[in-house]
């Protein structure tokens, strides 16, 4: 409990001075929370018999590399400067909806 209080506390004392950092801090946990799922499902696909779980890893994997192409793409980064700005909500709206799409058609199976 204590690692959590002083986690979330070092993250608002950097959203307070950098708001950027912290905005790319959070995005970069999202994203290896995306690359934990997929490497969960990915690891036990012996032992699943449900290819639900299966198709939802994968995707995640796909969803997790946009989700980093977004988290690059923010205009202070400087990562795409022959882009305009309009990238970062284009790969935004992608990930979600491949992650809508990956739902729906796992719930097909």
């Amino acid at each position: 409990m204590v690692l959590w209080v002083a986690i979330l506390s070092v993250l608002y004392i950097i959203s307070l001075n950098n708001y950027l950092l912290f905005k790319i801090l959070v995005e970069l946990f999202s994203v290896y929370v995306a690359y934990v799922i997929f490497l969960v499902v990915w690891k036990s696909r012996d032992c699943l018999e449900n290819q639900y779980l299966l198709l939802l890893g994968i995707a995640y994997f796909f969803i997790g590399g946009l989700d980093l192409l977004y988290t690059l793409s923010y205009e202070g980064m400087g990562v795409f400067p022959e882009f305009n700005s309009n990238i970062h909500a284009q790969f935004w709206i992608v990930a979600r909806y491949m992650e809508s799409i990956s739902f729906l058609l796992a719930s097909l199976l």
